[in-house]
């Protein structure tokens, strides 16, 4: 792992805990379902990598001003294939886990709907999983083959709609993330509610 991917744990710790240091009832947490396309830049070649139809995604952020939170984000989706090739069944899996930490802006001012607008920094974890005929091809492959975890930035947004003691949310983001030498796009679409943690 990079010195620049344990500084931004770090400081994705640091945050956490100033998060965590927040009176409860200032802090809203959020969760839900989470859908997310990859493709892969490599060698100026660009090629659609996977689909990842389930995820989810967890975030908690506290008030540094009445319209701009403090958040924090964790969120974990996985793509999955199998096939039969030459008589022998192969199977491929991607689990991406993100973690990261910025900035959301909300127009609370709003009566219904609060749009909101967010940029976070972090991390993404890729594990590789396969196997070839009932063999796991951990056997033949090392960490550094199967499991990876590369700086990211997020940009997006979404929608808060009230709906008695919570809120339902729909969000839009787009995600970059940067290998040694090639990088990733990634979009994805969350779902799900908003709550305050009192």
């Amino acid at each position: 792992m990079s010195t620049l991917v344990r500084r931004l744990g770090i400081a994705a710790a640091v945050a956490a805990l100033a998060v965590a240091a927040t009176p409860a009832a200032a802090q809203e947490l959020s969760i839900g379902y989470q859908w997310q396309r990859v493709s892969v830049d490599a060698d100026e070649i660009s090629s659609d990598c996977c689909t990842a139809p389930f995820g989810i995604n967890f975030d908690i952020s506290a008030p540094i001003s009445p319209a701009l939170d403090f958040v924090g984000q964790l969120d974990w989706s996985r793509w999955s294939e199998s096939e039969i090739v030459l008589g022998t069944s192969v199977d491929a899996s991607l689990d991406f886990t993100t973690f990261g930490a910025g900035l959301r802006w909300s127009a609370r001012g709003n009566q219904g709907a609060t749009p909101y607008l967010h940029g976070l920094l972090g991390a993404t974890h890729t594990s590789i999983g396969c196997e070839v005929g009932g063999f796991d091809c951990d056997d033949v492959l090392t960490d550094d083959e199967t499991s990876t975890t590369n700086f990211m930035f997020q940009i997006g947004g979404g929608v808060a709609v009230p709906m008695g003691g919570v809120s339902l949310i729909g969000q839009f983001d787009y995600r970059r993330i940067f290998f040694e030498g090639e990088g990733a796009n990634s979009i994805r679409f969350v779902v799900g509610v908003r709550v305050s943690v009192r």
